[in-house]
């Protein structure tokens, strides 16, 4: 008789635990955690910020023009504090602030010449024409540490400089965010966005931010409204 009321318990108790386990549910609202879904802490992005200016690849502080003599803006060159600085560093500067990103400057062993108008000019010009890429003289840093690459950059005859081409030959870039950042007199980014996109198609390039040579100074709240709207900064 014990043995006949021990095994209906353990029917019964069986039974319980089948139908527990049969109507148990997850709510509605609840989801399995998504992996790696953790939004990035401000600041935790590596930024580089690659520069190439006509004033740290010549004589900058002896560049002569004759046509831009008053503040020689649109020769790549500013003003800060009555000390001559190139508009493309001063921008620089300004997204290393907003930023923390590091900076690395595209240097060519070949300087161009300081004077403006003539030699300069004369160059750049046949340069473009024959898309003749100069040697460049500095490596960059190791690019793997880094996810956005802030390409900055004068308008040379409505087109990249023929060293930023020789860089963008020179690097791939892909699976990183290249975000284009031109300075010039007034012509805007033109086709150089595109450029950029063709030569590295691998990359994620962001609108462009175009900045007129007069307002480099002056420039922050531009560069900060364009860091949001792209999200290379929050």
């Amino acid at each position: 008789m014990k043995k006949k009321l021990s095994l209906l318990l353990v029917i019964a108790v069986l039974s319980a635990l089948m139908t527990a386990c049969g109507t148990q549910s997850t709510p509605a609202n609840t989801a399995a955690p998504a992996a790696n879904t953790t939004a990035p802490e401000a600041g935790s992005r590596r930024i580089l910020v690659v520069c190439f200016s006509y004033f740290d690849n010549t004589d900058g502080e002896n560049i002569t023009s004759q046509q831009y003599a008053d503040a020689l803006s649109s020769a790549s060159v500013t003003v800060v504090d009555g000390k001559r600085r190139g508009n493309n560093d001063v921008v620089a500067d300004t997204i290393r602030a907003q930023t923390g990103a590091d900076l690395f400057s595209i240097r060519t062993e070949e300087p161009y010449p300081s004077d403006y108008d003539g030699g300069f000019v004369q160059q750049m010009l046949q340069d473009n024409k024959d898309h003749r890429q100069p040697v460049l003289a500095s490596q960059t840093p190791d690019l793997s540490q880094y996810d956005t690459v802030v390409l900055l950059y004068p308008i040379w005859w409505y087109d990249l400089p023929m060293a930023v081409y020789a860089f963008l030959d020179a690097y791939d870039l892909s699976g990183k965010t290249v975000a284009p950042v031109a300075t010039s007199g007034g012509s805007g980014l033109v086709d150089t966005v595109s450029a950029i996109r063709k030569a590295e198609p691998g990359a994620t390039v962001t609108a462009g931010l175009a900045i007129r040579a007069e307002d480099a100074a002056s420039c922050g709240p531009a560069v900060a409204s364009w860091l949001t709207q792209t999200g290379i900064a929050p």
